[in-house]
């Protein structure tokens, strides 16, 4: 039985039609890609994850400024920062490595 699987993994191996590890990279890299054709670096997704959590964080509290306390200018300015936040990050978390 043993032997019947080793053959058979044998046979797979030789097979020419089965991916190389390069061939691997090469269809991860062109699948994985952004828009923009580029991996994002590690650092500025986490940098960019962070805005938009500042951002969503802002926002409820603007919200709750304008409906508990009555200020509706605080609300709007704090509608706005919030969003400023989430956009900035997003645009950092898209952006593509260099």
């Amino acid at each position: 039985m043993l032997d019947e699987v080793t053959e058979a993994c044998e046979d797979l191996a030789n097979d020419g039609r089965v991916l190389s590890r390069e061939d691997d990279d090469r269809l991860h890299a062109a699948n994985c890609s952004s828009a923009a054709g580029g991996y994002t670096s590690p650092m500025s997704a986490l940098l960019g994850r962070l805005f938009m959590l500042i951002g969503m964080i802002i926002l409820p509290i603007g919200l709750l400024t304008g409906l508990l306390k009555d200020n509706v200018s605080l609300e709007v300015r704090l509608l706005f920062i919030g969003g400023a936040f989430f956009l900035i990050g997003w645009l950092i978390a898209k952006r593509p490595a260099e």
